[in-house]
């Protein structure tokens, strides 16, 4: 029996989800199509922000840097 606890991981891969979910639809006799269309929009909006994520940390790190050249009183008012 496939449980729940098992397949939901931080690192779960998509196909272990979607065999769960055939398999839970083939124990209970019926799908749900529009579940699966639902998770697939979940999984792109995922990625999208995932890349967003990255690019604003990038973005971070280069302003982050960008205060190096600044001099030591200037950064240290910039503190307070």
């Amino acid at each position: 029996m496939l449980f729940l606890k098992d397949v939901i991981n931080v690192k779960t891969n998509v196909e272990i989800i979607r065999e769960a979910l055939d398999k839970l639809f083939a124990d209970a006799g019926y799908s749900a199509p529009e579940l699966l269309a639902y998770i697939e929009k979940l999984e792109q909006d995922n990625l999208a922000l995932a890349g967003e994520v990255k690019k604003w940390k990038r973005e971070a790190l280069r302003k982050s840097g960008d205060r190096s050249g600044m001099s030591t009183r200037l950064t240290d008012a910039l503190r307070e």
